[in-house]
């Protein structure tokens, strides 16, 4: 009781530590309430931070990817690649099996003309179905882009990086994606030294084959070895700015499936190489198997990607449309940087002049050569208007004031070739300066290659002066390099020693004979083996006629020959009784522009064969002369239902004439005329034409040109689902369960099934054998090719023409085939 007594209360420091109790309570608790949303909004910022640094670098490694693509093509010295690049064409694919026959196109052209990947000029003139890169790859496989030297796969793959750098419009399913774009030889000279350091490296001196052959058995890397090569292949070319954050970006973009790999330059491997890129590819799919992934490779060798479920893309030929365009902008982008009038006093021809003589004499021209002859018209060094004539020009200007011996120049090219290398060392003064202009490109260790095949093979063509040096290429497996200086050691030396030889070695497609056909492009017309190839390749169409495919080949080996005895030959074959052959010939008249065929031409358009109408309604439009193109006018006006229809789509073909008389006859009173016209004017794919088929569709008057629009534009449409899809397990395909259940049994996964699709290969019905082809073609397995090549043999029609088309297949994927009845020139 004594403390309470005692005890007293100071009023001001009570009062004092009240109100401190209060504010402090009310503090505590209001730092309950938003403390725990300043801790949220401190993460967002820290986490902001970091995406926006994470999207910054990003697009720092877009930017050193679009910098890099732009430089990638012949004319890198004068322009990038946006200011003279038209947009790259793949032809349009063989429809796979799976999809409604309703989906399959029905114009003339796809109906009639054969496909034929390896032979695209025969496309180009009759302006085949076309898909752009982009288009192509909407449907999720991962893709070889085909083509032969000077084709554009490089060109086209830069375009296809830069276009996914910058996120263009119309990516679709790719919107999003990084581009990992590199060299593969840049990656096979990596994947060779992945034990070493960059500075070791760097000090390689051996050549890359000799390498290849020491490592030929050396063990693959594992998935993160093969992903940091990746990342050192593409830390070649970005900024220093982005190089720290790159394997994190990296590693992120594919594991998290948003990574395309774009590999160029596979092509101009030779096999060993070729294949340990091949094998590298493999490792990175085992681990990441939805990264995407498309490269550049020739028919000469597709290395074994066929096997990993690659799926085949052929590049398009350019065509008269592509060539002016593409003259066009080249002219634009020359006047403005190259020569500037206001600085140039010195009188200069007329481009309008200089155009008009580009334009002509161009058809047998690969992208490659048409820019080089472009380039040296400009630049007022042209020596000729065929092709080699341009790679020398350009040769001569780029070596000039370099202090290279050109002989020592042609030998170093040869010794590539002859060591199957895309690289050597050399001591040769003035390679750097090579370098520098754009013929050569160096590598680690003082080592230098050439930055084109077709400028290698030129080069090495002129260095051979005896047999020795042939007969050791002539031994080599198929590559690029082989190929190639054949074909321009046709021009200038004696190939008849060994041609034989090629011949008697052939396979059952006549690959070499193919081949050899293309020499005649380019060798003197006094040489005798032309006559003798020219009768060979006779005698083979005539064997090979029931497979529309191959003769459409050995059709074109004959039209661009140049060769004056074709035209009769021709001429004959529009009076044969065979089924494939005389539509065949007729597409050769139109390649020829062959105006004494135009009589037999129209004797074709009365027959009831829909084939007869069909081809010559449009070789009468590759002639293209007054009186074909009237025939044709004519048969639009008056014709049968399908004769109407062919003379609108052939029209199509010719720009001057055709698409005026189009465009005006949408709006004739004739409905049966508007109802083929829009058949016509959707085969012509600008935004014009493709307006007026909407118009149609929308106000016509008629129902049936109404419903003939709307089924022209669908198909139209439908095109984007010919973009091929990754090869599906065998327990997915409903045609095979489906057969399964027809014979009693079940589908069971791995090598069950594939003996079950080689059961309905043999014995289903055609729908069935022909889904069995489709699946053994993307399947690409070599135990199965003598279920294939039984399929080809006994059987007509299409199965036979598609079994021809999955052998060739597996032949230019380096499946050895039976070899073929001998035919001996000598």
């Amino acid at each position: 009781m004594n403390f309470f007594r005692n005890f007293s209360i100071s009023s001001p420091s009570f009062w004092l530590g009240f109100l401190s109790g209060i504010l402090s309570t009310w503090i505590i608790s209001r730092l309950v309430i938003y403390l725990p949303r300043a801790v949220r909004s401190l993460r967002k910022n820290v986490s902001g931070v970091r995406e926006n640094l994470s999207t910054s670098i990003d697009a720092r490694l877009r930017n050193d990817v679009f910098s890099y693509a732009q430089k990638q093509h012949i004319a890198s010295v004068l322009f990038s690649l946006d200011e003279i690049a038209i947009t790259p064409k793949v032809l349009t694919p063989l429809i796979q099996a799976g999809k409604s026959i309703e989906s399959a196109p029905t114009d003339s052209v796809s109906v009639t003309l054969p496909y034929t990947p390896d032979w695209p000029e025969l496309a180009a003139i009759y302006k085949a179905s076309t898909m752009t890169l982009l288009e192509a790859l909407q449907g999720g496989a991962n893709i070889i882009l085909g083509g032969h030297p000077g084709s554009g796969k490089s060109v086209a793959l830069a375009w296809l990086a830069s276009s996914i750098a910058r996120n263009d419009p119309g990516l679709g399913i790719l919107a999003g994606y990084l581009p990992l774009y590199v060299q593969a030889t840049e990656v096979f000279h990596l994947l060779h030294h992945v034990d070493e350091t960059p500075e070791t490296v760097d000090e390689a001196t051996e050549g890359n084959n000799k390498s290849a052959e020491r490592n030929s058995d050396k063990k693959v890397p594992d998935a993160n070895a093969a992903l940091d090569i990746l990342i050192r292949s593409i830390s070649t070319y970005v900024s220093p700015l982005t190089l720290p954050r790159l394997p994190v970006l990296v590693r992120s973009a594919v594991e998290r499936n948003k990574a395309l790999l774009i590999l160029d330059r596979c092509d101009e491997l030779p096999p060993v190489q070729a294949k340990a890129i091949c094998q590298y590819i493999q490792t990175l799919l085992e681990a990441y198997p939805k990264l995407r992934v498309i490269c550049a490779l020739s028919y000469d060798d597709l290395a074994g990607f066929p096997a990993l479920g690659f799926s085949l893309l052929a590049m398009a030929s350019w065509g008269e449309d592509e060539r002016n365009e593409f003259l066009k902008r080249w002219g634009q982008v020359w006047s403005k940087w190259i020569n500037k009038p206001e600085k140039n006093a010195v009188k200069k021809i007329n481009p309008i002049y200089l155009n008009s003589w580009l334009k002509v004499e161009n058809t047998l021209l690969k992208p490659l050569e048409y820019s080089l002859k472009v380039w040296a018209a400009y630049a007022g060094d042209i020596i000729g208007a065929d092709g080699t004539s341009a790679i020398e020009a350009h040769i001569r200007r780029l070596s000039l004031d370099t202090g290279v011996k050109r002989p020592n120049l042609d030998k170093f090219a040869l010794q590539l070739i002859q060591e199957c290398s895309f690289a050597l060392t050399t001591h040769e003064g003035g390679f750097d300066a090579l370098s520098s202009t754009g013929i050569l490109i160096s590598y680690p260790g003082s080592q230098f290659g050439f930055s084109h095949p077709i400028l290698e093979a030129y080069l090495a063509s002129n260095a051979l002066s005896d047999t020795e040096n042939l007969i050791s290429i002539q031994n080599q497996s198929p590559w690029v390099g082989k190929t190639l200086v054949f074909y321009y050691y046709s021009r200038v030396g004696d190939v008849s020693p060994y041609i034989n030889d090629f011949i008697q070695e052939d396979d059952i497609l006549h690959t070499n004979h193919l081949n050899i056909a293309r020499w005649l492009q380019v060798a003197p017309k006094n040489r005798q083996w032309r006559s003798n190839i020219l009768r060979t390749l006779t005698t083979i169409l005539q064997k090979e006629k029931d497979t529309p495919s191959l003769a459409a080949k050995i059709i074109s080996g004959l039209a661009f020959s140049g060769d004056s005895g074709v035209t009769v030959y021709f001429r004959q074959l529009l009076k044969s009784e065979y089924q494939y052959l005389k539509p065949l010939a007729a597409l050769g008249c139109g390649v020829i522009g062959e105006k004494k065929a135009i009589e037999d031409l129209v004797v074709l358009l009365s027959e009831e064969s829909p084939a007869s109408i069909r081809t010559a309604s449009l070789a009468l439009a590759a002639i293209g002369d007054k009186q074909s193109l009237e025939i044709l006018a004519s048969n639009l006006l008056n014709g049968s239902e399908l004769a109407r229809r062919c003379a609108a789509e052939a029209l199509a073909n010719n720009p001057i004439e055709g698409y005026p008389a189009l465009k005006d006859g949408s709006s004739m009173e004739d409905l049966l005329v508007r109802r083929s016209v829009a058949f016509g004017l959707i085969r012509i794919n600008q935004p014009w034409a493709i307006k007026i088929v909407e118009n149609m569709q929308l106000e016509d008057n008629e129902w049936v040109v109404r419903n003939s629009a709307l089924q022209a534009f669908e198909e139209y449409r439908r095109k984007i689902n010919y973009a091929p899809k990754p090869l599906p397990e065998p327990t997915e395909l409903e045609w095979l369960a489906n057969y399964a259940v027809k014979i009693g049994t079940n589908v069971a996964p791995g090598k069950p099934a594939d003996d079950l699709v080689a059961k309905a290969l043999a014995n289903g019905t055609q729908d069935e054998i022909l889904n069995a082809l489709d699946y053994l073609r993307m399947k690409c397995d070599v135990e199965r090719i003598n279920d294939i090549y039984a399929a080809y043999t006994q059987n007509t029609g299409e199965i036979k023409d598609i079994a021809y088309y999955v052998l060739w297949m597996m032949m230019v994927a380096g499946i050895k085939l039976p070899t073929a009845i001998r035919y001996d020139i000598q």
